[in-house]
């Protein structure tokens, strides 16, 4: 199955006002941070049912419904990604390859999990909360990575065969004085995470 055209309205309409294009309106960014969350889980959920394509809408500025549906993943305003494609490019780069392998029950309740695996045996597992809690899975003694959203890496300590994970959804944004500079903000998951 392949799925083109795709695009989550789970947004609703926009909240802000365009500056650069006036009658538009343009994401606000918590309109920006849901949909940075919703698409790799709409991702991940197909591709555990059996899709095997799966192509968002439009990567470009582009509206619709007289300027109140912004569907780009590009700033209409100053041509910036959105994080929703820090996203995508991290979805992208860590489960390419990999086999969906089914969801994974976890103790706490509101966590959703689902495994992949590589050819060699290595698993990945991706989680996201309704709320932030933490729960724990049997694993291998030694240190994992866990890496969040926008490709923010951390090492997880693993101890009695068991490692401690955080769920959330939320996106981590970088403090305003700690952004990139303009000539880099259009690549901003590869910024300094911390």
């Amino acid at each position: 199955i392949w799925f083109t055209e795709m695009n989550p309205s789970v947004e609703g309409p926009t909240k802000a006002c365009s500056k650069a294009y006036p009658g538009f309106g343009v994401h606000s960014p918590e309109q920006e941070d849901l949909m940075a969350r919703m698409y790799p889980k709409s991702q991940i959920v197909l591709q555990m049912q059996g899709a095997a394509r799966s192509y968002y809408f439009v990567f470009g500025v582009y509206h619709e419904q007289g300027g109140r549906k912004d569907w780009g993943i590009i700033r209409a305003d100053d041509y910036t990604v959105k994080p929703i494609f820090s996203a995508m490019a991290q979805a992208t780069s860590r489960l390419s390859g990999l086999r969906p392998v089914g969801r994974v029950e976890v103790e706490a309740p509101g966590v959703t999990a689902y495994l992949y695996a590589d050819p060699s045996g290595l698993q990945t597992l991706v989680y996201w909360a309704d709320a932030e809690t933490e729960f724990s899975i049997p694993v291998e003694d030694g240190t994992i990575e866990s890496t969040d959203l926008m490709g923010c890496a951390r090492p997880v300590a693993v101890a009695d065969g068991k490692v401690r994970l955080k769920a959330e959804d939320r996106v981590v944004r970088p403090a305003e004085d700690r952004q990139p500079p303009p000539a880099r903000r259009t690549v901003p998951f590869r910024q300094k995470c911390g």
